[in-house]
């Protein structure tokens, strides 16, 4: 065979068994609802005091905590590192779950769901686990524990008892005085003890158990405070919102700028009606207008579980594992399912053949959608990304990070030129559109 004649068969096999290109999907994100601050704490970075909040979005932020604007997003809040400084301690024994956490000068405290309140010294941390001896603790769970300079420990349970233990010798040194609501926060001005309840009202108590002081503080209904020192506290209230409040002569209520964003849980598309609907975790319903993305309406519902289950499976169609994503092809004639295990299978509805099945890589697979015009599989993994496989064959067409934590939920549109997906991050909502 000529030589010219060879290499032109040659580059034409070549380009015969290249792979189509991928394409390529471009999103838009749709606005939110704010999201929920879920846990709140103070830290000291560079000489100065910050507010952390964490939200349902699964981020972290530090505000300045006297102007309350968001400073930065971080990485390791303290809440973080003592969750962990007590599992090295052994700290989850036979109590239960660890309530809240209290670091003085030469000990740490735990409170727990059943009441108890363990102690370790600090030295503990370089050698083997020793805890100091156990305090007489609570009746019920302990919410709120806080040391003084000296040897001093407040701690407050859910049914309002504020109690101040003399550490030295593990005994309980006085019962404070409450109006019977949770403890939400605890702590120390110098030898006074402080507290903030349930209901928004600042407790304070001479060391003896006298109450020197009370004060409304508006919020409402709290569920959580750290004190940052003096006057200053961070406050979470029963609506997931965090604020910075001064107490001197006037009480000051700063609002912190929250940056979080609402975690979808559900979509639902009727391309028909021109409406996309999106459940948050926390009950708020959000629609919009299809396919301008333009909010049209916002309600407060109680979101079922079985809205945001995976639908069930066909008789006789058994997934390898547990089922965590089902979904129907756009004509019925086909079903998918991941599993829990990290398992994907397609069947045929009507005669319960199974012409795909395998595992894939990335983790649970937390929602997954048929295309409605090409043999292809969409599926959400726990890190954030999206992968569009080709049925049944399984190779992969195309994958990108959607979101900077899991895919909670998503569903094709446009006759599969738009992919809709849901997330934990700072952009829980994006339209990603393909672009070949």
């Amino acid at each position: 065979m000529d030589a010219r004649l060879l290499a032109l068969v040659l580059v034409a096999a070549c380009r015969c068994s290249q792979a189509p290109p991928e394409p390529t999907w471009v999103g838009q994100p749709l606005e939110v609802p704010p999201g929920r601050v879920t846990e709140i704490d103070v830290r000291l970075e560079g000489g100065a005091l910050q507010a952390l909040t964490s939200g349902e979005d699964g981020r972290v932020f530090a505000y300045d905590i006297e102007t309350g604007s968001a400073l930065s997003e971080s990485a390791s809040p303290s809440w973080w590192s003592r969750e962990e400084l007590l599992r090295e301690l052994g700290a989850l024994p036979r109590f239960g779950e660890v309530v809240c956490v209290a670091a003085g000068k030469d000990e740490i405290a735990a409170g727990f769901e059943s009441g108890a309140i363990w102690r370790w010294p600090l030295d503990a941390l370089s050698g083997p686990p020793g805890r100091l001896p156990e305090l007489a603790g609570h009746a019920s769970r302990v919410t709120a524990l806080a040391y003084a300079d000296g040897p001093y420990l407040l701690s407050g349970d859910e049914e309002g008892r504020l109690r101040v233990w003399f550490t030295a010798e593990a005994t309980l040194l006085a019962e404070l005085p409450t109006e019977g609501r949770a403890v939400a926060g605890a702590g120390w001005d110098g030898l006074r003890p402080l507290a903030i309840d349930a209901r928004g009202i600042y407790l304070v108590f001479e060391l003896s158990g006298a109450l020197t002081n009370r004060r409304d503080t508006g919020l409402g209904d709290v569920a959580k405070a750290v004190h940052a020192g003096g006057g200053r506290w961070v406050v979470l209230d029963a609506a997931g919102r965090a604020f910075s409040v001064l107490f001197d002569s006037d009480t000051t209520l700063l609002d912190l700028e929250s940056r979080h964003r609402a975690t979808i849980a559900s979509l639902l598309l009727d391309e028909a009606a021109g409406k996309l609907a999106a459940w948050t975790e926390d009950g708020r319903l959000r629609t919009y207008e299809w396919p301008a993305g333009r909010v049209v309406g916002e309600d407060r519902v109680e979101v079922l579980k079985a809205s945001i289950a995976p639908l069930p499976l066909p008789a006789g169609l058994e997934p390898t594992g547990r089922a965590t994503a089902t979904a129907r092809s756009a004509d019925g004639r086909l079903v998918a399912a991941g599993t829990a295990e990290g398992w994907v299978s397609v069947w045929e509805v009507e005669s319960g053949r199974r012409i795909s099945h395998r595992k894939v890589r990335g983790g649970p697979i937390r929602c997954i959608a048929l295309h409605p015009g090409e043999h292809w599989t969409a599926r959400g993994e726990e890190g954030g990304r999206v992968v569009l496989e080709r049925e049944p064959d399984g190779m992969e067409v195309a994958s990108w990070r959607a979101h900077d934590g899991e895919v909670n939920a998503l569903l094709f549109a446009e006759g599969g030129r738009a992919l809709i997906t849901a997330g934990r991050g700072s952009e829980p909502l994006v339209v990603w559109r393909r672009v070949d």
